[in-house]
């Protein structure tokens, strides 16, 4: 069983204590924007036949509501990223053992170790990531660098060419992308949804497991550790986006260099854009068909409502996980023996 490092703690607050300060003329972004959609939305715009075949199956309503599809989708997603992080697959038998020792140490360690952080203003920090998410997403999601001279044109001309595409989420489109989400959950958590199986015993199934663990009461600082993964998110982005590791000696330098080759003014334009939210917006909301594109869903049409499922929350030990992964990230391991040496957990043992 692991636990959450103390001594990884300190050196993460060590390392955040450490960050140079940003002194650069940074315009006003849109910290909210969220465009994970875009890349998404690039694909359907191309795909417009395998769209209209979609379409013409003549699915029936999909007969899960929307939000309990919501939160499957985000139990599954948080189950899979407390295993990548820490180590934990909750759809095991022994899981809430291990949850025990873990939580136990998350108690322990978790708001000492980031005591010292409370109060760090990563304000500049954060708007300097949103700016390396924004350039970086559209450069992966439509081939565009925004350093480029005419990159702000071919980016409109982009967003149109989506928007004339009708890539807005039509009724039937919105309740194919539902099957469709059914579908790539069943296949993330091995279930076989054959014709006439039903999503009330497919998925109970599945998340049995989960609806029987017994959580760790968790006590720890929500707001300070979610800020502190949003500022090492930031980070995250920065060194992505423009090959700057933010900790580094002379990292204002150069990123002074690479900042200096961007339109900031249009960027913060960019950041507030209507059409650009609302293309990402349809993008995300049938983000769910893109795997399936070409893939007859006709056979999914018999699948029957679902019995109530009790589902846990996942949501503090899902921000750990988040912290663990972006510690990671600095080449610090979040989690180590139960009991080691100057570990605060050793005197619980």
């Amino acid at each position: 069983m692991g636990c959450l490092c103390s001594q990884g703690l300190s050196a993460t607050c060590e390392a955040m204590l450490g960050l140079p300060a940003i002194a650069l003329e940074l315009p006003a972004i849109d910290l909210g924007l969220d465009i994970g959609g875009l890349g998404s939305a690039s694909i359907l715009a191309n795909a417009s036949a395998e769209l209209s075949a979609m379409l013409d199956i003549g699915l029936p309503a999909f007969p899960l509501s929307a939000s309990l599809l919501m939160q499957l989708t985000a139990t599954a997603n948080a189950a899979a990223h407390i295993k990548a992080a820490l180590g934990i697959d909750l759809f095991s038998a022994n899981a809430s053992a291990q949850l025990g020792a873990l939580g136990a140490s998350i108690n322990a360690n978790l708001s000492a170790g980031l005591a010292v952080a409370f109060g760090l203003d990563f304000s500049m920090l954060l708007k300097l990531g949103a700016i390396a998410s924004l350039v970086a997403s559209i450069e992966a999601s439509l081939g565009i660098n925004l350093a480029l001279p005419g990159a702000m044109a071919a980016l409109e001309a982009s967003l149109s060419a989506m928007a004339e595409l009708s890539l807005s989420a039509s009724v039937g489109l919105t309740n194919a992308a539902s099957f469709a989400a059914a579908a790539n959950l069943a296949a993330s958590l091995g279930i076989d949804l054959s014709a006439g199986a039903g999503l009330g015993g497919a998925f109970g199934g599945a998340f049995e497991l989960l609806a029987g663990l017994e959580l760790p009461s968790l006590d720890f600082d929500v707001a300070l550790v979610a800020s502190l993964v949003v500022a090492l998110s930031a980070a995250a982005n920065i060194k992505a986006a423009f090959g700057v590791d933010i900790f580094s000696a002379g990292a204002m330098l150069a990123l002074e260099a690479t900042i200096g080759g961007l339109p900031l003014d249009l960027l913060a334009k960019l950041s507030l854009s209507a059409k650009l939210k609302a293309v990402a917006s349809a993008g995300a909301q049938l983000g769910p068909l893109v795997p399936m594109l070409g893939i007859d869903l006709s056979a999914m049409a018999s699948l029957s409502a679902s019995a109530d499922l009790a589902l846990p929350n996942l949501g503090p030990l899902s921000l750990v996980a988040s912290l663990a992964l972006n510690m990671g990230n600095l080449g610090i391991s979040a989690i180590a023996s139960v009991g080691c040496e100057g570990c605060p957990v050793a005197a619980l043992l």
